[in-house]
């Protein structure tokens, strides 16, 4: 059996000497920990090196004890004790057993399915057509299933594109859980949130019967339109309402009562998601620090001032649960929060950028459909495998070396762009920087893909292509342009 290895910790001198003996072996050396099943350490390894396999789940094992076990015929202890470590396939990524649903290494409870008026909210499956497994996407997703099975308010943080918004939706998606999404923004306050009064037509407060009741003082035409309404056995429809209150000079203005979504989430069990969350005012957040304690409760002080929780007029539906997601408070437009806002989620994740290795599985997965292995807590998994959004990416002239190409330049444009801890190479005069993403990179394959569906001939220009379009054009300055440039030569585009 031939395995992806990646080699640390060889002096430069003998690292080629290595390379070639694994190569000869059957095996691929790689560059990256993250896209190797297994890493080979050398005499110069150091404890970061081990403290970072360790993190993310590969297995190590020394040089000398790969050696033994895989280029030569030995069969001492050390070879003994490799072999299963390097023969374990990935287990499932989820598994539904008899009520329990298990996600990575994480068991929780199946809910019962949701019964009430507010079905419609369960996210469908055709938006997670394009959703990847990747490392960074399960670790985001196991954390938001540890805020559903627990009932602890769970928040997610972390560059755009990032999968945070997604890992809540998908969540809610595979238990059938309606959910309501918030996305805030500067204007927000708290009547979006909780309650506000707005204007509405003097109707609200009045029903047929009331108006049969006086129908001996409404004028003949409004008494017409009654006995019709009646004769047909139903009601007023809006335009004849309107009009008897027109005809009778009744007040057609008035104000009533808006819920906002919170409370709707907390009496009828519903998920309730507050996107980009510091977009709005800290001081118009703090309105909900009793939402996110235990036991939860909320008084309006709006309308008739009801309670929801316990000794309260309405009870919190056990469904109920709270979400939010963030980016970083250097971006544009992000507020800082509240040390006691952010202490009351008590799970915070802070969500990773995909890397090289998670743009060339985006990659692979729109091609071929097959997600790749991620690891848990020593552990490997592996999503099952779907049909490929754009099977016809796999035409192109050397696909595969083309796909890491790609991955390659992606991740050097990211990079390029800078980060919140990162300055940025390109775009340096602008007072904003550039961003390149996941949906960047969807973009691109996406429009390929379309391509080839349409006839075009499978070559490299294709990509070069999309490249222009949804990279290049989207640079202002000469010099950025001839920058990209560099990195297409360097990814070999």
């Amino acid at each position: 059996m031939s395995y992806s290895i990646c080699l640390k910790g060889f002096p430069p001198a003998e690292s080629a000497r290595v390379a070639q003996l694994v190569t000869q072996g059957g095996h691929r050396v790689v560059r990256m920990v993250d896209v190797a099943q297994l890493v080979v350490t050398g005499p110069d390894a150091s404890r970061e090196i081990y403290q970072q396999v360790q993190q993310r789940g590969v297995k190590l094992v020394t040089w000398e004890v790969f050696r033994r076990s895989h280029l030569s015929s030995g069969t001492g202890d050390e070879a003994t004790e490799a072999a299963p470590l390097m023969a374990q396939a990935p287990q499932p990524l989820m598994e539904d057993k008899e009520g329990q649903l298990r996600f990575l290494d994480f068991m929780m409870k199946k809910p019962q399915p949701y019964e009430g008026a507010w079905q419609g909210l369960i996210p469908s499956a055709d938006r997670f057509k394009h959703l990847v497994f990747d490392q960074p996407t399960v670790d985001t997703i196991k954390s938001v299933a540890m805020g559903a099975a627990y009932d602890y308010p769970q928040a997610s943080e972390g560059e755009t594109a990032a999968a945070k918004t997604t890992g809540v939706l998908w969540l809610a998606h595979l238990l059938k859980q309606p959910l309501m999404r918030l996305n805030l923004h500067g204007q927000s306050d708290s009547g979006e949130l909780i309650a506000r009064y707005v204007p509405g037509s003097g109707a609200d407060g009045i029903d047929l019967g009331q108006l049969q009741a006086l129908a001996p003082r409404l004028s003949k035409a409004s008494r017409d339109i009654l006995a019709q309404a009646e004769s047909s056995k139903r009601g007023l429809t809006p335009l004849e309402m309107h009009f008897i209150m027109g005809n009778e000079r009744l007040p057609t203005v008035n104000w009533r009562l808006q819920l906002g979504a919170l409370p709707i989430a907390l009496e009828h069990g519903l998920w309730f998601l507050m996107d980009e969350v510091n977009n709005a005012e800290p001081q118009n957040l703090e309105r909900i620090n009793s939402v996110l304690e235990r036991p939860r409760m909320l008084m309006l002080s709006e309308g008739d001032g009801r309670v929801y929780g316990p000794g309260g007029d309405i009870p919190v539906h056990p469904l109920f649960r709270i979400f939010a997601t963030l980016n970083p408070a250097e971006y544009a437009g992000r507020n800082v929060l509240s040390p006691a806002f952010r202490d009351r989620f008590t799970l915070w994740h802070q969500a990773a950028p995909p890397g090289e290795a998670d743009y060339l599985a985006t990659i692979r997965f729109l091609a071929t459909g097959h997600h790749p292995v991620v690891h848990c807590n020593g552990k490997a998994y592996q999503a099952a495998s779907t049909e490929p959004t754009f099977e016809l990416l796999q035409q192109l002239p050397d696909w595969d070396n083309l796909a890491r190409h790609l991955a390659l330049f992606q991740i050097s444009m990211v990079k390029a762009s800078g980060t919140e801890n990162g300055p940025a190479s390109l775009g340096r005069t602008r007072r904003e920087r550039y961003s390149f993403t996941r949906r960047t990179l969807l973009s691109t394959l996406e429009f390929v893909h379309r391509q080839l569906a349409a006839g075009a001939e499978p070559s490299r220009m294709l990509l070069r292509e999309a490249i222009d379009i949804f990279y290049v054009k989207r640079l202002r300055d000469v010099a950025d342009r001839n920058a990209v440039a560099a990195m297409l030569r360097a990814a070999d585009l």
